[in-house]
């Protein structure tokens, strides 16, 4: 199991994606799934497989029967500093290949935070563990 906050679940999603054969569940807080943004220029084809919102739609094959028995929890709350349009972008990337995933908004009461993500995260390994 991965889990990551922030820039921190676009890691624990990418970790699902790409090793699904080692990891078995991904928990991203507060996702940002789309670092083009923090590229500053074209990343070119390494960007490309590093970024599950651009690398899963054209996965066939073996890997995507595994990840397919994967699951991942994408949540994120809707108060200050966050966006969580990024985590509803991301489970439909995923859905579409059939990976099974859920979106958890946490309403506008939760902002972009550490405080946020300590309350949420026992919850999440809790249902995982």
């Amino acid at each position: 199991m991965t889990t990551g906050a922030s820039i921190g679940a676009f890691n624990a999603v990418a970790a699902l994606c790409r090793f699904p054969d080692v990891v078995t569940h991904a928990i991203g807080l507060s996702g940002t799934y789309d670092i083009s943004r923090f590229i500053g220029g074209d990343g070119g084809m390494d960007l490309y497989f590093a970024t599950p919102l651009y690398f899963v739609p054209g996965l066939d094959g073996p890997h995507l029967d595994v990840l397919r028995r994967r699951f991942a929890i994408l949540a994120s709350g809707e108060g200050a500093w966050e966006n969580i349009g990024e985590s509803w972008r991301m489970a439909d990337v995923l859905g579409r290949k059939g990976i099974p995933n859920r979106v958890d908004p946490w309403g506008p009461d939760y902002e972009h935070d550490w405080g946020t993500w300590r309350r949420m995260l026992p919850a999440y390994l809790n249902e995982l563990t």
